[in-house]
């Protein structure tokens, strides 16, 4: 199974907001959003497949060292001398070094889907302070009376 190649370079992801631009801003979200979602995905996906690759390459190199032990150094094979012998055989190290760049490759982009989030969050609160003129009014109760009794009527 190869997987294939990621070709996403997340150092190139601009989560800088414009403020005075926010209706651009809002515009390009969403396609921003989908198009590292599908990256994440298919890194995800990656990661499987290199999951099962090793699955593979460990049950293959089990089942050659238990048909000829002598080949690989050994005259009897128990679950642990089997299990020392496959982790040295340069099929497992490449194996397991193609699970980890994977598993790198969808964890960078998970972080790069979470960032796009976070700049969503924050787009929404820049344009509630837009709408606001930039100003923010007071948020708790004690607040509003303050701010609101010099205009009642008594």
């Amino acid at each position: 199974m190869a997987s294939k190649e990621m070709v996403v370079n997340v150092e190139v992801l601009n989560l800088s907001i414009d403020e005075n631009n926010l209706l651009y801003e809002w515009q390009g979200q969403a396609q921003m959003m989908l198009d590292y979602g599908i990256h994440s995905a298919d890194a995800q996906q990656a990661e499987d497949e290199a999951k099962a690759e090793l699955a593979v390459v460990v049950a293959e190199l089990d089942s050659f060292i238990r048909e000829q032990p002598d080949r690989y150094g050994m005259t009897k094979v128990t679950e642990s001398t089997g299990a020392n012998a496959i982790v040295i055989q340069e099929e497992h190290i490449a194996a397991t070094k193609a699970l980890n760049n994977a598993r790198h490759e969808a964890r960078v982009l998970k972080a790069a889907v979470d960032a796009i989030g976070h700049r969503k969050s924050a787009l929404q609160g820049m344009t509630d302070l837009f709408l606001r003129q930039w100003y923010a009014d007071p948020k708790s109760a004690e607040q509003w009376a303050r701010r609101i009794a010099p205009f009642s009527i008594v």
